[in-house]
């Protein structure tokens, strides 16, 4: 195999790593032909990491090196083509265009369109696990009335829209459901 499906530094039997590896190849084999990138999938590494809280993936293109979050994907099976794809896109628009590119410039726009997936500069945003100082404020319940997603925060957030809807083309804002009490220590 060109590149690897791994956990973060830790070899654990399989759950499903091979299935998700299967996946991941066939997905870069496809971009790398249609983005005309064939080195692609001899460059990259990918990784599982549950050490990412807040972002559903993180790539560094000179490297090659893809990691994607393992809970969030657990959470959001279907979501492994889009974040694959907007981390492989940063990968390929480095070895097309060089280090001289912006991050979401016009040509990993480009990548994403010809993928077929909106060109967005964010992913999903995965909450944090609260730490133990901000466990003694209460927690606000956001969730999606149309997909059932759902945020926890330590404050209200009015204006804030499902991350899973907008990738479909629509702006669903998130309903507050309920507030999570915390005891005081």
């Amino acid at each position: 195999m060109p590149f690897m499906v791994a956990a973060n530094r830790r070899n654990r039997p399989d759950d499903g790593g091979s299935r998700i590896g299967a996946a991941v190849e066939a997905l870069l084999e496809r971009w790398s032909e249609l983005w005309g990138v064939p080195q692609l999938t001899r460059f990259v590494r990918v990784e599982l990491s549950q050490r990412l809280k807040r972002a559903a993936g993180r790539c560094f293109p000179d490297r090659g090196a893809i990691t994607l979050n393992e809970r969030f994907l657990q959470e959001h099976p279907e979501e492994l083509g889009v974040t694959l794809c907007h981390e492989a896109a940063h990968v390929a628009a480095w070895l097309l265009h060089g280090r001289s590119i912006q991050p979401h410039g016009p040509e990993w726009q480009r990548l994403m369109t010809l993928a077929g997936f909106p060109a967005d500069r964010t992913c999903a945003i995965v909450a944090p696990e609260p730490s133990r100082e901000s466990s003694r404020r209460p927690v606000f319940v956001h969730r999606c009335p149309e997909c059932g997603y759902t945020h926890r925060d330590h404050s209200q957030k009015i204006r804030w829209a499902c991350p899973l809807c907008a990738r479909r083309g629509r702006r669903v804002p998130l309903e507050v459901t309920g507030v999570v009490p915390t005891d005081v220590q």
